[in-house]
């Protein structure tokens, strides 16, 4: 067969594993050329067919029912099998239902006594609620009396405590305020003697620069000097190493020339 692809290699692997491997069919989608076409052209010559031993294309098919039919008998006899547990389970499930309506009942005659009960208590706790109501009422009347004299014992008490309280309170605070007063005083000194120190280190630094920047002035000045006097001297070396050169190239020819006499 030819393919419109190059096959994969686990296709290959599964192709070349069994001379039988339908891999061929699962590939239809991309065959160009198929080899069942080509035997079905018009032979010539000298042609013998060998038998592979494979199944046909109809044994093929009548296996795979087969295996179809037996899984579906499988899963048949297994829907069976729960088919009966769901039966068996429904039967306890109704005797359960029996029994739960039974239980219903009774718990239905308990409820109906339960309510009737209920309905007496009600009414005895609105007779004890009423007696409380009462007994409350006394009791707060009571209660409120001594409250108001009890109340008007302890405002007295606290005016006098707050009155108490004020004059102490005015008497740190007064004498809070002088000390702070005198501190402040001793420290506006300290900043007055303190400032004074920096203004005349201030000026001792000032007349110090001052007289470095002269010095500096001065400096400049005699360097100027010194340049220009090395500027001459350096002028005049040149001119006098200038004649020297001459001379010494004066005194080679002449030597030159003694040499050629004396040759």
């Amino acid at each position: 067969s030819i393919y419109s692809r190059v096959l994969t290699d686990t296709e290959i692997r599964n192709m070349a594993s069994d001379i039988c491997s339908n891999e061929e069919e699962n590939l239809n989608s991309i065959r160009s050329l198929r080899w069942e076409d080509i035997i079905l052209q018009e032979r010539s010559g000298s042609v013998t067919e060998i038998t592979t031993g494979c199944p046909s294309p109809e044994e093929i098919e009548a296996g795979r029912q087969a295996k179809m039919l037996r899984l579906i008998e499988e899963r048949l006899e297994t829907f069976e099998s729960r088919l009966q547990n769901t039966e068996q389970e429904l039967a306890r499930t109704k005797t359960s239902l029996l029994q739960s309506d039974t239980k219903l009942e009774n718990v239905t005659a308990s409820l109906t006594a339960t309510q009737e009960k209920l309905k007496n208590s009600e009414q005895e706790l609105a007779e004890t609620k009423s007696i409380l109501n009462q007994r409350l009422n006394q009791t707060e009347n009571k209660l409120l009396k001594n409250s108001e004299q009890e109340l008007a014992e302890t405002k007295s008490n606290l005016n006098q405590r707050l009155e108490n309280v004020i004059t102490s309170l005015d008497e740190n605070v007064t004498t809070s305020l002088k000390t702070t007063q005198k501190k402040l005083k001793n420290s506006e000194q300290e900043l007055a003697e303190t400032k004074s120190n920096l203004n005349q280190r201030l000026e001792n630094v000032i007349t110090s620069l001052t007289g470095t920047q002269n010095k500096l002035n001065d400096t400049e000045q005699e360097l100027a000097e010194t340049k220009s006097t090395l500027d001459q001297r350096v002028n005049q070396t040149e001119k006098k190493l200038h004649a020297v050169s001459k001379s010494l190239t004066t005194t080679q020819v002449e030597l030159n020339a003694t040499r050629q006499e004396l040759a």
